[in-house]
């Protein structure tokens, strides 16, 4: 009886999870299909979360019965983000130049904000942001903040260690990535667009042969 109850519930599961599948909207069944064909367990931020219409074309919003629903980017859309933040440092090239690197992938567009010998981000060894690390996050985040698109926030260091063994790399890379979230939200830039929030410690190295590199240490924001 044990093996027909499991083959029981085994069915019930595939007929509702089919029920589910019919009853989904073109846009939504477009996104589960991008995920599942980007999905890899060997890549981390595989895959894509739900990219849905916000709106239908009577201009009624679909975010519903508590489902997270998120704007579709489009290339141009991306591409008007990435001309609207190199606008805003017009005036300061050498950011754009030393501190700015976009990177256009399959899952969006990735936003790397580097440290620069003699031009950091953060504080040394620390969570705190600089003045300038500050100014840098807030006019990405005015750009970005009128979308409602998920966005994954990644903390990422060089390989230098820390003396002892009670706080690491990893735990630097994610206290620097919440504090970007937290920079962020301050100027309006919704948690609610956040999908992921991770810290990678030296393991995906920006200058992949030197990890050592000060341009290692960044927070990649991923639209």
């Amino acid at each position: 009886w044990k093996v027909a109850l499991a083959d029981f519930m085994t069915a019930m599961f595939c007929l509702f999870l089919v029920l589910w599948l019919v009853n989904l909207s073109p846009e939504q069944k477009e996104g589960v299909s991008y995920y599942f064909k980007h999905y890899s367990i060997l890549k981390p931020n595989s895959g894509a979360p739900s990219i849905i219409k916000l709106k239908d074309d009577s201009g009624k919003s679909n975010k519903n019965e508590g489902n997270k629903l998120y704007q579709k980017m489009s290339d141009s859309d991306l591409k008007k983000i990435e001309n609207n933040i190199k606008e805003r440092f017009k005036d300061n090239p050498e950011v754009l130049k030393n501190n700015i690197v976009f990177e256009k992938t399959e899952e969006g567009l990735r936003i790397n904000l580097i440290d620069n010998e003699g031009n950091p981000m953060f504080e040394v060894g620390s969570k705190f942001l600089t003045s300038k690390g500050e100014d840098i996050i807030n006019k990405v985040a005015k750009e970005i903040a009128s979308y409602e698109a998920a966005v994954v926030i990644e903390g990422h260091t060089d390989s230098l260690r820390y003396m002892g063994a009670e706080y690491t790399n990893w735990e630097l890379s994610t206290e620097r990535a919440l504090t970007a979230r937290k920079q962020l939200e301050k100027n309006g830039f919704s948690s609610n667009n956040i999908e992921n929030i991770t810290g990678f410690a030296d393991t995906k190295p920006l200058i992949e042969d030197n990890r050592a590199d000060p341009r290692n240490r960044r927070i990649s924001i991923l639209i």
